[in-house]
């Protein structure tokens, strides 16, 4: 309505600058009538003279199509050729106030609307930057003046996820339908599920959380990516530089005497020093520095655990 009305009014401008000019023009014409009744009537010779032109010239037409403020108004009237032949470039100067028009008034509260309402969100991707993207255009909208109600902002998100996040939400409202119209609990949901998912390793290119594949011990200790890291590592450790001699890691091997491959992977006691057993299989007492040290290990599994345990339970995974 709001569009409708800026258009009858830009109109109404457009219809009163042109009656002006149709009037300038039909008084011109009635001048120039009675002028050649008098010179007709005299019968004396006049030196001719260059014609006045009275009509509008194009920076009069040009302010006046900025006052329509850009609104979706006719080109030049048909039947006025001699204007058009002068303003030949009128049309640019309407298409350029046009485009200023989609930037400002109402039709721009309703390009900020269509742009909150296309963002689509990736299942395949983190949603946290997602939702960050989605609420910068809401600040946008917002400074323009358009306010989402929250069940409306529930609603499109509901219609931009993709298939995949759409039935987990469904799943997860069955026995509270009422759910799925606040924007917030679907946020959340959205945002759990993923961190639950990484830290199951279903996301393999995401590295936020450490891999469970290999048991809870060994997603404690792993690096992020093993595989490649095994690669560029010997057993203890140390980078390994290939093709390159002389180096310090030449040289820690010819001291070891060229252990092999089995051996470099051996475990060793950070109490004895010793290898081919760990800390808590050592025959040698712990000492109180190992002691302590297999403590922090075990309150470090245990918080592992009890982190992993919480966030099955908020999907409805139980024992």
């Amino acid at each position: 309505m709001l569009a409708k009305s800026k258009y009858a009014e830009a109109k109404s401008i457009y219809l009163d600058g042109l009656n002006e000019w149709v009037q300038k023009r039909d008084e011109y014409e009635e001048k120039e009538r009675i002028r050649k009744e008098v010179i007709e009537r005299e019968r004396k010779p006049r030196r001719k003279r260059v014609r006045r032109d009275e009509r509008p010239t194009v920076v009069e037409w040009e302010s006046m199509n900025r006052r329509v403020c850009g609104a979706l108004v006719e080109c030049v009237p048909v039947g006025l050729k001699d204007f058009v032949q002068e303003c030949n470039y009128v049309a640019d100067v309407i298409e350029e106030v046009r485009s200023r028009y989609i930037f400002t008034g109402d039709v721009a509260q309703l390009n900020h609307r269509e742009r909150y309402a296309q963002l689509a969100f990736d299942s395949s991707k983190n949603p946290i930057p997602q939702f960050e993207k989605l609420e910068k255009l809401e600040r946008t909208a917002r400074e323009y003046g358009v306010v989402f109600e929250d069940k409306e902002k529930t609603s499109m998100l509901l219609k931009r996820l993709d298939e995949k996040w759409k039935k987990m939400v469904l799943e997860a409202t069955v026995l509270k339908p009422d759910l799925t119209h606040h924007y917030q609990f679907v946020k959340e949901f959205m945002i759990n599920k993923w961190q639950v998912e990484v830290s199951l390793d279903m996301h393999p290119n995401n590295y936020t959380n450490k891999s469970l594949g290999e048991g809870m011990e060994s997603a404690m200790y792993l690096d992020k990516n093993p595989k490649k890291r095994e690669e560029r590592r010997d057993g203890n450790g140390r980078r390994e530089w290939k093709g390159r001699k002389g180096g310090k890691a030449e040289k820690e091997k010819e001291e070891r005497g060229g252990e092999s491959g089995e051996e470099k992977k051996e475990a060793v006691c950070f109490n004895c020093g010793g290898r081919g057993h760990k800390a808590r299989e050592c025959p040698t007492p712990l000492s109180k520095k190992a002691k302590e040290k297999l403590e922090e290990m075990k309150k470090r599994y245990e918080a592992k655990v009890e982190k992993i345990t919480v966030a099955l339970a908020k999907q409805g995974f139980t024992e």
